[in-house]
């Protein structure tokens, strides 16, 4: 009896949790989508009987499909206030939904319109008034957006305040859901295969044939983010026989999952099968809390190389050899209705002569342009004020096939200062560094990759001795490992590494800075053009260098003259304004003669008509063409404020060169000659306004050590009383 018992209990456990959990799955279900009836049955009331709610496409519909490029899908809000009363503060809110308010109608009813934050507010509606706006809204493309964004309920709220004949408030609110599809009607896969190395390899009786493709995939114009994406490539035969081994290597996957560099690829999103030559590579955009990554007009990038035997190398050395490639991409897309998966296919062959590549390429990159505000400054600055000028360069050890590279050696020669016929300065005179290594950086992720958890990177100085050691131990932050050399004053290093235990991209990256006193003169200064910094990158196997490369950078090119120039009145204006304990201190206290300009603006506008109405005295045509200057120049100071960012207009409005307050000056004599037909002063005044300007074209790229001399600060505070008392 009692197990009989047991036995009933058992069954209806079982039935209950059962059922718990039907009831839950049907339960999700109906939380995700309302049906088509419960969509078109919302209705209309709101929590006040005299106030109505409603949003709505087309036909009063609830419901829409639109293709993700549209972004002109309508979409309808009705507000109705019944009987007596009216509603205030009203606002519909679409800050949760799938899409984004693409463009709103000019409309009495409207007060604002917040796009960023998907709300729109309205103005006072009366009771009796039917509202009606229509707005076009549009897919919202994200970099990173929510993984039911192309199919999806989306809850409109709307709040206000109902004010009723006894002028009594009650808050009002509703909710309308609409169910909004986005859907792509065409979608194409693109898929390229480059043929990048060929090198017959033979070393220490080590002799390998090694070839290289570089596999390039992506959706055409990014119209949908990519699920995952699954490429299979058949490996070349060579001389009969597939490769003995294959390695891959994602330079990027950001456009399946955003992962820029590839730090997340790893050898669980590939496998090669030795027997069938097939290669599988597969990568995915899984969400992370709900949200899934959709970079823009960017490509995944896989760096394929595929090893042959010793036979193999023998057979091909000294003849044509026939390199093919075959490869077929197949991608899923994040939406669930229209196109949601595309393929491509590419194949073809090179037939090669020659090598092509090498086992370890190194490659470089640098800051595009370095300004020379800095150092002109530092030659008149106080010694507390002067500052460095900092400039980086990157290495990148390209790694193709680690088992013959016991280590990599970068050296750094020391960088030159180069004029623009070429001739070249060292900077590095006397023993003393005018440049100087600051830190190394390299990423944690492509250290481990690369080098392994025990590998090891020893930085040393031009005489061989170490200065420091990167490990496993190192400390890292922000998943990089940066090694300060301040301490040392380097301007050459020399760095090695342990012996690669597989194949993929190391990044070096050195900031480094040129002093803040260089003992060139300012015209030798002025004379260089740009930075040239050179590291010789080695790869070795045992003693011998089987890769030795020389990279040199000659792009970083020093700002353009007026680019210095007025980064250096802005740093001058800076350190002057230390004396009253601030920048913005400095500019009011520079332009105390703007100030000046101004009340003599104001009123020479306000009385010179009068007074050269009375005669051609030439005291009175001096005060309106003054005044007329003062406004030229007011107008850079109000523009210098208003953009702050933009030192060109304050170093207009506060340098005072000569030239330019005499053009001005001139022009305006003219202008205000002209206005009153005074023919013989007016062409007299433009023939002074040419030469003016003219003065200041020669003045500003003829005679630049003219301008420099007085854009110092004395002079600057001269030359300034002078423009508000001219």
């Amino acid at each position: 009896m009692q197990q009989k018992l047991i036995k009933v209990i058992a069954m209806l456990l079982t039935t209950t949790i059962l059922y718990a959990n039907s009831a839950a799955v049907v339960s999700y279900a109906a939380d995700n989508f309302l049906s088509a009836k419960a969509l078109e049955n919302q209705g209309t009331s709101t929590t006040n009987e005299n106030v109505e709610f409603d949003v709505y496409y087309d036909g009063g519909k609830h419901t829409v499909s639109a293709d993700v490029n549209a972004e002109d899908t309508k979409l309808n809000i009705a507000l109705n206030v019944k009987k007596a009363g009216y509603i205030k503060d009203a606002v519909v809110d679409f800050s949760d939904t799938n899409f984004k308010i693409a463009k709103t109608e000019e409309s009495d009813s409207i007060q604002a319109v917040d796009a960023e934050n998907k709300k729109i507010s309205f103005n006072q509606i009366n009771n009796g008034e039917n509202v009606t706006e229509t707005i076009n809204i549009a897919l919202d493309k994200k970099d990173e957006i929510s993984e039911d964004m192309f199919d999806r309920d989306n809850t409109i709220k709307f709040t206000g305040t109902y004010v009723n004949a006894k002028g009594e408030e009650v808050a009002v609110k509703k909710d309308i859901v609409v169910h909004t599809s986005w859907t792509a009607s065409t979608a194409k896969a693109k898929l390229d295969y480059e043929i990048t190395k060929y090198i017959p390899y033979s070393a220490n009786n080590v002799s390998k044939l090694i070839t290289q493709g570089k596999i390039t995939s992506y959706v055409e114009n990014s119209v949908l983010p990519i699920k995952n994406t699954n490429i299979e490539v058949n490996a070349p035969k060579i001389n009969n026989k597939y490769p003995e081994t294959v390695t891959v290597v994602a330079n990027s996957t950001n456009a399946t999952n955003g992962d820029a560099n590839g730090d997340n690829f790893s050898k669980n999103n590939w496998s090669y099968d030795s027997t069938t030559g097939k290669i599988t590579i597969t990568v995915n955009n899984n969400a992370v809390n709900g949200k899934i990554q959709w970079a823009k007009n960017t490509a995944d990038e896989f760096i394929v190389t595929y090893i042959y035997s010793s036979d193999v190398y023998e057979a091909v050395k000294d003849s044509v050899t026939r390199v093919t490639y075959d490869a077929s991409s197949s991608m899923n897309l994040y939406v669930k209705s229209g196109v949601n998966k595309v393929s491509a296919h590419v194949d073809g062959y090179e037939d090669q002569t020659k090598k092509i590549g090498d086992i370890v390429e190194f490659t470089s990159n640098a800051t595009q342009s370095i300004s020379k505000g800095y150092i002109y400054n530092n030659k008149n600055a106080a010694d507390e004020n002067k500052k460095e000028t900092e400039y980086v360069a990157q290495y990148t050890a390209h790694v193709s096939y680690a088992d013959v590279i016991d280590a990599i050696v970068l050296k750094q020669d020391v960088d030159q200062f180069v004029t623009a016929n070429g001739s070249e300065q060292s900077t590095t005179v006397g023993g003393v560094n005018y440049a100087y290594n600051k830190t190394l950086a390299i990423s944690k992720q492509e250290f481990n990759k690369v080098f392994g958890e025990n590998g090891e990177i020893t930085i040393l100085n031009e005489a061989g001795t170490t200065l420091a050691t990167i490990n496993k131990d190192t400390e890292v932050k922000d998943n990089k490992i940066v090694v300060n050399l301040v301490p040392f004053n380097t301007n050459s290093i020399t760095i090695k590494t342990s012996k690669p235990q597989a194949e993929g991209n190391v990044i070096f990256e050195i900031t480094k800075a040129l002093a803040k006193n260089i003992e060139y003169s300012t015209s030798q200064l002025r004379s260089f053009t740009q930075i040239k910094t050179q590291v010789t990158g080695t790869a070795k196997n045992s003693d011998i260098d089987i890769v030795s490369t020389e990279c040199t950078l000659e792009g970083m090119a020093f700002a353009s003259y007026w680019g210095s120039y007025f980064a250096r009145i802005s740093l001058q204006e800076a350190n002057s304004a230390s004396s009253i304990g601030s920048v913005t201190s400095g500019r009011l206290l520079g332009s105390t003669f703007s100030w000046f300009s101004l009340l003599w603006a104001v009123s020479s506008w306000v009385f010179s008509p009068a007074i050269c109405s009375s005669s051609l005295g030439i005291s009175s045509f001096s005060w309106s063409m003054a005044s007329r200057s003062c406004w030229v120049r007011l107008c850079f100071w109000v523009f210098s404020w208003a953009l702050p960012e933009s030192s060109w207009l304050w170093a207009l409005s506060s340098s005072a060169r000569p030239s330019l307050i005499l053009a001005s000056f001139s022009s305006s004599c003219f202008l205000a000659s002209a206005r009153r037909s005074l023919t013989l002063t007016s062409s007299l005044s433009f023939t002074s306004s040419i030469l003016s300007w003219s003065s200041v074209i020669c003045t500003d790229f003829l005679t630049r050590p003219v301008v420099e001399t007085l854009a110092t600060p004395s002079t600057r505070s001269s030359w300034g009383t002078i423009v508000s008392f001219t």
